[in-house]
């Protein structure tokens, strides 16, 4: 029977570290990398694993999991997000994998079940596969922020869902809002892109249109409503900020 290790990747989330951990606390191996948590997030996950590693991933999130991907020891590595959660269902069905060792494939994919403000999404692009499960040194995160788990070899799918509960407030997803718009512009200058007007204002209705129609996103009522016009900001929000930085840059060359 192959083992596993559990990848969870950490930045104050005290309020939903547990119920992670909780729900992989049967893995062979549970691995925290911490991005220096000011809240009880560590002091929490002690209670789980000895393995937590502190490392900076302010500029770039995927470096936390390749470190825990790294530090992993044993045939199989799943990597979570501190607010995702192995339901039974799923749990039985890598614990079987785990059991078979099948040759045949080099990571799984699973689908994110996401629930936004209290809702579990069916459209709009929230209820999607996504690589989560890879063979040790089959497979690594990219450097993009938005990158997913890259896997060198076949891919399999699994039948039952991952829990991933994003957003649990307005005022979560604004924060992390912040947060990530601030880190895209950094990706989009070292990119070498500069602001262009036209992009700030095509890129939000392109994405308010892909997310509400295109993937029938108003199938979620007002939730999935809400989930466009908030994908559609965060565009915007992520393309001025890119022209305040460069703007902020030009005055002081003057």
């Amino acid at each position: 029977m192959a083992k596993l290790s559990v990848v969870v990747i950490t930045k104050n989330e005290e309020d939903n570290i547990e119920q992670c951990l909780e729900s992989v606390k049967w893995a062979d191996e549970v691995i925290v990398v911490d991005s220096f948590s000011t809240d009880k997030t560590v002091e929490i996950a002690k209670q789980y694993t000895k393995k937590i590693f502190l490392n900076d991933n302010s500029k770039c999130i995927n470096l936390n999991k390749n470190l825990g991907i790294e530090k992993a020891t044993n045939e199989w590595i799943l990597v979570l997000d501190a607010d995702e959660v192995v339901p039974p269902g799923l749990k039985a069905e890598i614990k079987e994998i785990l059991r078979r060792d099948d040759k045949r494939f080099d990571g799984y994919s699973v689908i994110r079940e996401c629930n936004f403000l209290g809702k579990w999404m069916r459209h709009g692009g929230w209820y999607e596969y996504e690589p989560k499960m890879v063979r040790k040194g089959k497979g690594s995160y990219p450097k993009g922020l938005h990158d997913a788990l890259k896997i060198e070899g076949k891919v399999g799918y699994l039948k039952n869902s991952l829990l991933h509960y994003n957003y649990k407030s307005v005022s979560e997803w604004i924060n992390k809002m912040d947060f990530y718009t601030a880190l895209e512009a950094n990706e989009m200058e070292e990119k070498g892109l500069k602001f262009n007007v036209a992009r700030a204002f095509y890129f939000p209705i392109a994405v308010f249109f892909r997310q509400y129609f295109s993937k029938v996103g108003f199938k979620d009522g007002f939730h999935g409503f809400t989930a466009a016009v908030f994908a559609a900001f965060y565009e915007f929000v992520k393309h001025t900020k890119l022209w305040e930085k460069q703007k902020s840059r030009s005055r002081h060359l003057q």
